[in-house]
């Protein structure tokens, strides 16, 4: 989407509204402990941009500036009384060029804060899933693989597991005592 911004100078000056090549992360939410927040631009020579925004509640803190030209580090500040919502991030360029990226602040669901992730209580179960159990023998042979068909005689061949055998077995893992599988690797 494009539009029309005037110059100091009165003489209408094009402003792109297009995707960068790469933002992280590409969105953000209110409501953190942590206020502060880093984006990561990648765009061709957007090193050599100036960089505004204009929103309530967000402040540009510092603007890095990497040693490769296509890249741009730029740390925010999002105050505790900042709505969600879209705003743009500007890009004006030493050519007089503007690009503009819409940046969205998403709302946390309310119960985020009460999120528990793993502790010294759980037991994580590394599976190899083509080693633990066969539950699709459909998906066994591909064409396109240089080995097809499964040969569980031999240890470096394909033995046929996959993630339905996992689902399949899940209980089985339960009554072991684990709390949570880690799959390595999945195909």
């Amino acid at each position: 989407m494009e539009n029309q911004k005037q110059t100091d100078s009165g003489v209408p000056q094009e402003v792109t509204n297009s995707s960068l090549q790469r933002v992280e992360p590409p969105n953000w939410w209110i409501g953190f402990n942590d206020q502060f927040l880093q984006l990561m631009i990648h765009e061709n020579k957007i090193g050599s941009a100036n960089v505004s925004i204009d929103y309530p509640g967000i402040e540009l803190k510092e603007v890095h500036r990497a040693r490769s030209e296509n890249y741009l580090f730029i740390d925010l500040e999002i105050s505790e009384r900042t709505k969600a919502g879209k705003f743009d991030i500007a890009f004006k360029f030493n050519d007089g060029s503007e690009k503009a990226h819409t940046y969205e602040l998403k709302k946390r669901d309310n119960n985020a804060g009460d999120f528990v992730g793993f502790d010294s209580s759980d037991a994580i179960f590394l599976i190899t899933p083509d080693r633990f159990s066969n539950g699709d023998p459909a998906n066994d042979s591909f064409e396109n693989l240089k080995q097809t068909g499964i040969d569980r005689n031999h240890d470096y061949k394909r033995h046929g597991g996959d993630i339905k055998g996992i689902i399949n077995h899940i209980d089985y893992i339960h009554d072991l005592g684990y709390t949570a599988i880690w799959p390595c690797p999945l195909l």
